[in-house]
């Protein structure tokens, strides 16, 4: 959403070979006001219109239902058109990974997401509160605000609210005492249920340490490096590490490849660990053990907060059983190309690679350079996340939608050669900043045509309505006309042989009705006929 234009905005980026390297290249922005499939499609196919569809190997996206949507509309086209069908990987691993660690945190039913961002509201934007804070408890730290986006990224939030929450739980007490004023806010109430919650900081702590196991695979990840390869195997040893800490051993060695891991039922507790023996992470251990030995949690409590980790686990691990890239068969065979694998497992790879050469067949995709191709598919939408973040630094007041297109590729120029002091300034781009003034004055003279074109349109339009609603007019006193008349021969006929004046009467004045309506309808005749005049202009 681009708070801005106040309209929905699409960033488009492309990703190809460049020399000996893979880029991804933005390309323009679509910006949108309603967003269903359709509208997605026409818009990307405006922005494809030169690239064209048929180069098309793979489009990479998150995953919302709508954008499944477009990928079903682009692949018809492309059959129709091409007559090849899109590579298909799944959706972006990371978002994948970010919303299963969510999914499994909000299991759990901390509500961690929240408090911590109470934490952040308590004294944000309110200068007297933190004064008091700050007065009462000697701590000039400042909370983090949590990313409901992008969770794992939260790491560093809850290393603060670690650091935080002993001079958090001074001040409720303070406050509870009367010696502080009560806030009287949502997020104090938050933290104040949250500060009667033994258990709070190891659930931190869990919540920490999982996301930083996670962590250095997106890490990792965030680049535009052809890195399919090792995802398979990479995302494995991820799973395969959350497994162990609540998985006995012996399911963990009989999974051997990623397709068993995604086949492993993650909620028969038969082959889990006893509760007292599942991994919370270091620092969520000691600090359990501490409570523990304070009395101030009880076994029954330690063991609730294991279980409700183990749900954690379960939750996460299986939304990447089930929606993970490594679910596609091409995913899991694009390790082929891993240059580890191929010295350790040559035969392996050959087969893996007779898999990817099937699909490739099947989706009328086979080239010369095959391997090529291959590396050039996204494993995720790292490029485009950043794009977020070049936009949010371009965007001004009132801009123009051309604008801030223009001010992107440049940006993205830039980046691409390294910083603005190695772009070259070569003979066609001095004779283009030449011409600049030039291209301006025909831009706004397109517009102006543009507008005056439009003006004419809708000026025609509504002579084409104010047309028909004249013509419907005349209908209907073409109508009125042929009732009254009939209605006062009627009369007539009743008057002639009933002898009755009234009769006449009657008929009489409806015929004058009759005439009156004549003359009007003489007079829309006339409207029509002018109407019809000024569009033939």
């Amino acid at each position: 959403m681009n708070h801005h234009l106040q309209s929905k905005q699409m960033d488009v980026h492309v990703r190809l070979w460049d020399g000996a390297e893979v880029k991804t290249k933005y390309i323009g922005s679509e910006f949108l006001g309603h967003s269903t499939a359709i509208d997605i499609m026409e818009k990307m196919s405006k922005e494809l219109s030169e690239t064209g569809v048929n180069n098309l190997i793979q489009l990479s996206m998150d995953g919302p239902h709508v954008n499944w949507k477009v990928f079903e509309l682009l692949q018809k086209e492309m059959q129709k058109q091409a007559d090849k069908s899109l590579l298909n990987i799944g959706s972006c691993g990371l978002h994948v990974l970010h919303n299963a660690f969510r999914d499994g945190c909000k299991a759990t039913g901390w509500d961690i997401e929240h408090i911590l961002s109470s934490l952040y509201w308590l004294f944000h934007d309110c200068p007297a509160r933190r004064e008091d804070f700050v007065t009462a408890t000697g701590c000039n730290t400042v909370m983090l605000k949590f990313c409901r986006v992008r969770w794992i990224e939260n790491v560093t939030v809850s290393d603060r609210a670690l650091k935080f929450w002993p001079y958090v739980t001074t001040y409720v007490e303070l406050v509870n005492k009367g010696d502080l004023p009560d806030p009287k806010v949502k997020s104090f109430e938050a933290v104040k249920k949250s500060s009667k919650d033994p258990l709070f900081i190891p659930k931190v702590m869990i919540f920490n340490s999982i996301a930083r196991e996670i962590k250095p695979f997106l890490t990792l990840y965030q680049t535009d490096k052809p890195m399919l390869p090792f995802f398979s195997e990479d995302l494995f040893q991820l799973m395969k590490g959350l497994m162990g800490r609540f998985f006995k051993e012996e399911p963990m060695k009989e999974a051997t490849t990623v397709l068993k891991l995604l086949h492993i039922p993650l909620q028969d507790s038969s082959i889990h660990k006893d509760a007292t023996k599942i991994n919370l992470g270091f620092s969520a251990e000691t600090c359990l053990k501490q409570l523990r030995s304070i009395n101030k949690v009880s076994e029954r409590q330690a063991l609730e907060l294991r279980m409700e980790c183990k749900t954690f686990l379960i939750k996460l691990l299986e939304k990447l059983q089930n929606k993970a890239p490594v679910n596609q068969q091409l995913v899991r065979s694009m390790r082929c190309l891993d240059p580890r694998y191929m010295a350790e497992s040559k035969e392996v790879c050959l087969a893996q690679m007779k898999r990817i050469l099937h699909h490739l067949v099947g989706a009328n995709h086979v080239e010369e350079h095959v391997v090529k191709m291959l590396l050039v598919l996204s494993h995720g939408q790292a490029s485009v996340e950043r794009g977020f973040s070049i936009n949010k630094e371009l965007i001004v007041e009132n801009q123009k939608e051309a604008s801030l297109v223009a001010q992107r590729l440049i940006v993205g120029h830039i980046r691409a050669v390294g910083g603005v002091t190695n772009v070259q300034l070569t003979k066609e781009l001095l004779i283009s900043v030449s011409g600049a003034r030039q291209r301006y004055h025909s831009y706004l003279d397109d517009q102006k045509r543009a507008n005056t074109k439009e003006k004419g349109v809708q000026k025609r339009k509504a002579l084409a309505d104010e047309l028909d609603e004249l013509k419907k007019k005349r209908a209907r006193v073409q109508n009125d006309i042929g009732e009254l008349e009939k209605s006062a021969d009627e009369y007539a006929d009743k008057a002639e042989s009933s002898g009755k004046l009234t009769f006449i009467t009657k008929s009489n004045s409806l015929r004058r009705t009759a005439k009156e309506k004549k003359a009007s309808l003489q007079d829309l005749e006339k409207e029509i006929d002018e109407k019809l005049a000024e569009m033939k202009r």
